[in-house]
């Protein structure tokens, strides 16, 4: 199974909260890395691309590719800024929509979005962007840096368990239903 995964990163004002150690930022950046590492072991033939959501917008940080140490390396923290804003999960649905609709359709499309802030600022309605998600044969999943770490031993035990197994994305139910998103 070839899989085809964009995954979007928080990088708004909320990923520069201090209630993980280092920080928050760090904390997403280390499981991001950890996950590329991991997906690309269990899908040798996948391809996947990185977005970033920061001042309400999303930036496309890499094309999808399958080299797997050159998508760590874009995700180094001094490259990429600190965070600002809000973030826009409309935004990041409508990239996964221009990015991943021409994929040939015998590969599985996938969007996963590691989100941080607890809202969305969104220039209209998220979930006409989901329905074009759904339309265009894309799942997504969605995982959230919780807060309350003060709960957890080292700091970074809160969002150690989030991203550790890529298979759960597009695994042939998500959490939204069996073709993807599903808007009510």
């Amino acid at each position: 199974m070839i899989r085809y995964l964009l995954l979007v990163v928080d990088m708004s004002r909320a990923a520069s909260a201090q209630d993980l150690r280092p920080n928050r930022l760090a904390c997403i950046l280390g499981l991001c890395r950890s996950f590329i590492r991991e997906f690309f072991d269990q899908n040798p033939l996948s391809q996947l691309g990185i977005a970033i959501m920061r001042n309400g917008l999303v930036e496309k940080l890499t094309d999808l590719s399958g080299s797997p140490e050159a998508q760590v390396a874009k995700l180094d923290a001094g490259k990429l800024g600190s965070p600002a804003g809000d973030a826009s999960l409309q935004n990041a649905l409508d990239l996964s929509v221009s990015l991943l609709r021409s994929l040939p359709p015998y590969g599985h499309r996938e969007l996963l979005v590691v989100f941080s802030a607890l809202a969305t600022c969104d220039p209209g309605n998220v979930l006409d962007s989901a329905k074009a998600c759904k339309a265009n044969n894309i799942r997504g999943d969605g995982r959230h840096i919780r807060c309350g770490a003060e709960r957890d031993a080292p700091g970074t035990a809160a969002a150690s368990a989030l991203l550790t197994t890529p298979s759960h994305v597009g695994a042939g139910q998500s959490r939204a239903g069996a073709n993807g998103f599903s808007p009510a």
